[in-house]
């Protein structure tokens, strides 16, 4: 018998508390970028990853991807591909926060909007932390067995 998507009663009752971190950051953040898309592009163009051609639909998918896996998270729908879903956009970022650091770049993250901070090493190392800590649950939950009835 395949299991629902979404949580059991105990589930909703008991948290882990990442799945509610990593879900009401995602949901804030994507909610701070879908609502100010211009904004948000123009800060994604100064990143320098993405090419200028592509801005214009990566933007808005960036910010509801976010959006999406903040709710998938919170409500619990899919919690698994959710988290993975997290990891790997969290090495992306890591990814292009490291690009624009190595170039000597100085730019706002861009991660809350108006509220963004100028990106440092320190940024790095904690979306570096939190990919990492969501890979290495990922990696211990799939060890786990069911007990047997």
């Amino acid at each position: 018998m395949s299991r629902a998507p979404f949580l059991s009663f105990r589930e909703l009752r008991y948290p882990q508390p990442e799945r509610i971190y990593f879900g009401v950051m995602l949901l804030a953040t994507g909610l701070l970028k879908v609502t100010d898309l211009r904004h948000f592009q123009a800060m994604l163009s100064r990143y320098a990853v993405v090419p200028p051609s592509a801005l214009p639909w990566f933007t808005p998918l960036l910010g509801w991807l976010e959006v999406l896996l903040g709710l998938a998270l919170l409500s619990g729908w899919r919690r698994q591909r959710a988290l993975l879903g997290c990891e790997v956009l969290f090495y992306a970022f890591a990814a292009a926060i490291g690009s624009v650091l190595a170039r000597g770049l100085r730019i706002n993250c861009g991660c809350f909007g108006v509220w963004s901070v100028p990106l440092s090493w320190g940024h790095l190392l904690l979306v570096l932390c939190l990919a990492v800590w969501l890979t290495g649950r990922r990696l211990h939950s799939s060890h786990r067995r069911p007990k047997a009835a």
